[in-house]
């Protein structure tokens, strides 16, 4: 069981100001950089989100004459 109140890494209590990283887990000011070995994949998301936002254009009103 994970207490909310303990960082993920260093199990040292939290304060107020707390971090969640996308591998949802809360962590410290002092190990919320990627030191913890994060297990979300930012490359996969980061794919996505650029398909998403850049559709394919297709040119579907001009004809080519042969």
């Amino acid at each position: 069981m994970i207490d909310m109140n303990l960082c993920f890494n260093c199990k040292k209590k939290l304060k107020i100001i707390n971090f969640k990283c996308k591998c949802d887990h809360i962590f410290c000011e002092k190990c919320k950089y990627p030191y913890h070995n994060c297990s979300f994949n930012y490359q996969e998301e980061y794919k996505k989100k650029l398909i998403m936002q850049n559709p394919k254009i297709t040119n579907d009103k001009i004809n080519k004459i042969v």
